[in-house]
């Protein structure tokens, strides 16, 4: 018999399908990312005069995390690129699993959810403890290394270095936090008692004792 899908479940699958294909880009764009040496995407959109200076200072910066940040290159590997290609993989083949009402995709699901949940925290943490104070260091590096015709110009670039210095740090630390929203969401509407019995996980009832004559 075939199960009836609630709409929670197919809209769940959908965001499913459609965030694993979106991560499948993303994870495409930091194995490039990673294989350059970090340099693939800078001055991609800068004009030509700009490029080399954009690229010398992403080498900087990726010179000083290696150096400063603990475990650097085991964190970039594993929590960039082995964990998410996981639960990229885990979040499609879920999605699929739950337009077809497999009971395998919804403990997939869950498990996808709190995996999801752990490796955004750890990488909140990280950056907050390890990675914001470095880009601190480095855009007070570069603002004192670049060369200004006159004070008013020297203090104009410290303004906007201190401003790509806010947004980078604003942006580091509220990406891992803002992303467990959906996991966490999936997890409570997965989790409600109606979509498990739906899936037939509803646990079996004990028999009623008979009464003593």
């Amino acid at each position: 018999m075939e199960r009836e899908r609630p709409t929670s479940v197919t809209v769940i699958a959908i965001f499913h399908l459609v965030i694993g294909f979106i991560g499948l880009g993303c994870n495409t764009c930091t194995l490039l990312q990673l294989a350059s040496g970090g340099n693939a995407m800078a001055g991609m959109f800068s004009p030509p005069g700009q490029q080399q200076q954009q690229q010398e200072m992403q080498e900087q910066m990726q010179q000083m995390l290696q150096n400063q940040a603990p475990f650097f290159n085991w964190y970039s590997g594993i929590f960039g690129v082995a964990i998410p290609w996981f639960l990229t993989f885990a979040l499609l083949a879920a999605g699929v699993g739950l337009l077809q009402m497999k009971p395998w995709a919804l403990k997939l699901s869950i498990g996808y959810g709190i995996t999801s949940i752990l490796h955004k925290l750890v990488n909140g943490v990280y950056t907050i403890i390890y990675l914001v104070p470095i880009y601190s260091q480095f855009f007070k590096t570069v603002a004192l290394q670049q060369p200004a015709p006159t004070p008013a110009a020297q203090a104009a670039q410290i303004q906007v270095m201190s401003m790509m210095e806010t947004v980078i740090k604003v942006s580091a630390i509220m990406t891992p936090f803002v992303m467990m929203v959906y996991p966490a969401v999936m997890l409570f509407i997965l989790g409600r008692q109606e979509v498990r019995d739906a899936f037939g996980e509803r646990e079996p009832q004990p028999p009623l004792s008979q009464p003593p004559l």
